[in-house]
């Protein structure tokens, strides 16, 4: 019976997040107000899936290099290894920083403000701060950007993901690798815990607007396979017929509903996972 018992807490491996990702504050004609998103992130070991939603997920696998990711709407999906994605995403930053010396004095100096802000290093700050965030028990950081101060990141140490460190790892030199930025290093902070929530304001046309990323659900739950593979009728199709014009496919999974309020900033993208 013990036998029983063990193994079947065995398959029951899986790391389950459901995100909610909001905006707040006065639109502006560079960011219109968005409705709230929401996500769902599923981490079992190397493996990582996030769904965006009903239209799209990405699932990476940090033991083979490869990355997948689906059209639900399409039913298709483009195979890559996260390698060439990251090569991808490295080619495109330094595209970015090309066309600044294109750029008349004041905008390029712009542009070149904005490129220093998107990969500055970030880094959280402890306070003394505690709330219940899903019934869990959290403590607030600081998140800031120099002196700067961009918002707050609240760790839990309740919910125990030592068994994906060696994964958080890789999933944070994956987003360095892919945006210059260290966000995937805030949001796998292992030793401060798991990030439940994440608040980023940034000034956009003037005015302050807040992106938020909460998780409103976790669970453990039972491994499968199918996760982390395409559906059954989804079509193959080449990374480069499938990429839009102006996008590139470095953005492995959105999943972190984390990474994408830094993309507010413009935000980097690993809360963790995505931690």
């Amino acid at each position: 019976m013990n036998v029983i018992i063990i193994a079947a807490l065995a398959l029951v491996s899986a790391h389950r997040f459901e995100q909610k990702i909001s905006m707040s504050g006065p639109p502006t004609a560079a960011m219109q107000q968005q409705p709230d998103q929401k996500s769902v992130m599923i981490w079992d070991g190397p493996r990582m899936r996030t769904d965006q939603g009903s239209e799209s997920s990405s699932i990476v696998d940090f033991k083979t290099d490869s990355m997948i990711m689906l059209d639900h709407q399409k039913k298709q999906y483009v195979e890559m290894k996260v390698s060439q994605m990251l090569a991808q995403a490295q080619a495109m930053l330094a595209h970015m920083k090309a066309q600044a010396s294109a750029l008349p004095p004041e905008q390029k100096s712009q542009y070149e403000e904005m490129l220093r802000q998107q990969t500055a290093p970030l880094s959280v700050v402890a306070t003394e701060e505690t709330q219940k965030i899903l019934g869990f028990d959290a403590k607030k950081f600081v998140l800031k950007q120099g002196e700067k101060t961009l918002g707050d990141v609240w760790y839990t140490k309740a919910i125990d993901m030592s068994d994906l460190a060696p994964f958080t790892k890789q999933f944070a030199e994956m987003m360095r690798g892919a945006t210059g930025s260290n966000w995937g290093d805030i949001l796998t902070k292992t030793e401060h815990g798991y990030p439940l929530r994440t608040a980023i304001s940034i000034d956009l046309g003037g005015k302050r607007a807040t992106y938020t990323t909460e998780t409103t659900k976790y669970e453990k739950v039972p491994t499968d396979s199918k996760d982390f593979s395409a559906p059954a009728g989804y079509k193959k199709v080449d990374p480069n017929a499938a990429q839009q014009p102006g996008k590139t496919l470095a953005d492995p999974g959105g999943a972190t509903p984390a990474k994408r309020s830094t993309d507010a900033p413009r935000e980097p993208a690993k809360d963790a996972p995505k931690k």
